[in-house]
């Protein structure tokens, strides 16, 4: 499960300081691209296939593939969580 967790998380922080970071590399304010990077976080069905890819393989184990499933599934239940969260502090982000 610790690996899991670090796994999710750094799966989390890579994501949203890269759609940050895209999003002010293109005259965004930093806020309005911290929702866009938190937007971007959520890995799925995409990142699934590809551990399961890796699974069978024989790539990666079974933990690494259950770490892998816990990541996409929490990537995908968090994130409009926090973008709800982050429009209740910011929504003069929204406009234009």
């Amino acid at each position: 499960i610790v690996f899991a967790l670090l796994l999710t998380l750094a799966a989390i922080i890579t994501k949203v300081i890269g759609g940050q970071a895209g999003a002010y590399l293109g005259g965004l304010s930093l806020r309005k691209g911290l929702i866009i990077g938190v937007g971007m976080v959520p890995r799925g069905e995409v990142g699934l296939i590809v551990a399961g890819i890796g699974r069978q393989w024989h790539l990666i184990d079974d933990a690494v593939f259950s770490a892998s499933a816990f990541m996409c599934l929490l990537t995908i239940l968090l994130p409009p969580l926090f973008i709800k969260l982050l429009i209740k502090l910011y929504p003069e982000e929204l406009e234009g």
